[in-house]
């Protein structure tokens, strides 16, 4: 599915990010885009700013 997503130009998100490990090996796999309680645990109301160690 990575292969494909970035054959279409698209970027990749992987969801579920729990730990550094799993963010790393993600990383290593070639996602681009992720989100899960690693960084934050669902909230009511969207974020404001981003932590630039996110970016």
């Amino acid at each position: 599915m990575l292969a494909i997503t970035h054959k279409m130009g698209a970027k990749a998100l992987a969801e579920g990010v729990e730990t550094e490990e799993d963010l790393k090996c993600l990383i290593e796999m070639g996602y681009d885009l992720f989100q899960g309680y690693y960084f934050a645990k669902p909230h009511p109301t969207p974020a404001k700013e981003i932590h630039s160690i996110y970016i």
